[in-house]
């Protein structure tokens, strides 16, 4: 298996995001303080946590067998959780997800949706096994497709387990698995950790978003580093026959792409992190994996704007 078959994995399971969200929240960058008052308080107060980003990525010619034409994307995200305690080591949290990639085709037969996204509910659980230790659970049930002709074949479930170890405030060791039963490696594990080598450095090596922070101030910081976004869709029962190829149609279709690049946030409160980032795509496919087809996208920029926060 290649280095990019491995990563296309991990980024369709996002499998130590959620064992990082335990403690670092939805997108939020954290900063000692944070992560000492979140140990303190993660499952003996309520809170809630949201984040929403919106991003363009520029014209790229997109292939088959032959070249296809320009492609443009604009993605939009939406997250929003609660936490209740329901024992002195345990919490339940409930919330919903909304991700949308909408893609600008070209007039000939692109052999790509308008549109893939997805709407779900997040349902899930943290323990604290011990000092060192926190567990989280979490299940999404939702529709994931491209949103033209719903019927059962777009309902899917994916299920992170993460796991956190504490080294200490500045050393973090994160572990998962997800599942999902519509990807073509069903089960992935993958592991992470945060290490705050400096007072104003810190590294995480976390998928899907890897990056090395330079925080100057306790508002602001600087990152560079990169993201993977894609997810598994069911395209609609008759996006092949209008492109020509009806081994396409009601088919699951694997997206993904890598993002490489920098920005900068500001935290305005715990309640609100405002950030912009911009960079480079150099890798997007979009892989149906009983047909055997594959699309790919040359590179392009892109352009990001997100706020996020915990309350």
């Amino acid at each position: 298996m290649n280095v990019i078959r491995v990563l296309v994995f991990l980024v369709l399971g996002g499998v130590t995001a959620s064992a990082q969200e335990i403690l670092l929240g939805q997108g939020t960058p954290v900063r000692d303080t944070d992560f000492l008052v979140r140990v303190d308080q993660l499952l003996e107060t309520a809170g809630h946590e949201y984040s929403a980003s919106i991003s363009y990525v520029g014209a790229a010619n997109a292939k088959r067998l032959n070249d296809l034409g320009n492609v443009t994307e604009i993605n939009s995200s939406i997250y929003y959780a609660s936490t209740f305690p329901v024992a002195k080591n345990a919490a339940v949290r409930a919330g919903v997800a909304w991700d949308r990639f909408s893609f600008g085709l070209p007039n000939a037969p692109a052999f790509i949706p308008n549109t893939l996204q997805s709407v779900a509910l997040v349902l899930g659980s943290d323990i604290q096994l011990s000092e060192k230790w926190l567990i989280r659970a979490e299940i999404q049930p939702g529709i994931y497709s491209d949103f033209e002709d719903i019927t059962f074949d777009d309902v899917n479930a994916l299920f992170i387990l993460g796991g956190t170890y504490i080294v200490n405030p500045d050393l973090q060791w994160f572990f998962g698995v997800s599942v999902d039963p519509r990807r073509r490696l069903p089960v992935f594990p993958g592991a992470g950790v945060r290490w705050k080598f400096h007072r104003q450095w810190t590294l995480m090596a976390l998928f899907p978003k890897p990056r090395l922070e330079y925080a100057p101030t306790d508002q602001w910081t600087l990152f560079v580093g990169g993201e993977a976004k894609g997810g598994t869709y069911t395209v609609s029962e008759t996006l092949g026959t209008r492109n020509g190829l009806p081994s396409l149609n009601n088919d699951p279709v694997e997206y993904v792409e890598f993002r490489t690049g920098g920005g900068v946030s500001y935290k305005f409160s715990p309640a609100l992190t405002a950030e912009i980032e911009g960079g480079y795509v150099p890798y997007r496919k979009w892989e149906y994996s009983r047909a055997g087809e594959s699309i790919k996208a040359e590179g392009a920029p892109y352009v990001q704007f997100s706020v996020s926060g915990r309350f």
